[in-house]
């Protein structure tokens, strides 16, 4: 393949992409190309490359959308920390001596945005899963 051909596959690739974002079938979109009069197999790895490049978007779209909320718990968490060691301090709640518990969420709140935003290596998480 020259890289005229090469250069208009990748031309035909995009816009069906497009197409496949507003909604478009798998189906229509193999209707099409083949009413173009082109070959099963340029068909086939057209919609192949339609359908990983559709896919790796997508879980792009829900990591960033999980990275976002652990943010936002890692903040909720400082905050609620942050609000009991001001309430301990000023005796308006009494922990009966337990003076380390406001730091508790403070901590996680803190070690999740860390891990979060990619401050710790893979191999320092510590919230790693034993697979």
């Amino acid at each position: 393949m020259n890289d005229k051909q090469h250069e208009n596959l990748n031309l035909i690739i995009d816009f069906y992409l497009q197409k496949k974002r507003e909604g478009c079938d798998y189906a229509d979109i193999r209707k099409e190309l083949d009413q173009k009069n082109m070959d099963k197999e340029t068909i086939r790895f057209i919609i192949n490359m339609i359908d990983s490049q559709f896919v790796r978007e997508s879980c792009d779209k829900g990591k960033k959308r999980k990275l976002k909320e652990s943010i936002v718990i890692g903040y909720v968490l400082l905050l609620a920390g942050g609000f009991l060691l001001i309430a301990t301090y000023f005796a308006i709640i009494d922990l009966h001596g337990r003076f380390l518990i406001p730091f508790v969420p403070i901590i996680l709140g803190y070690l999740i945005i860390l891990r979060t935003k990619g401050k710790i290596t893979p191999r320092q998480n510590i919230f790693r899963r034993e697979e």
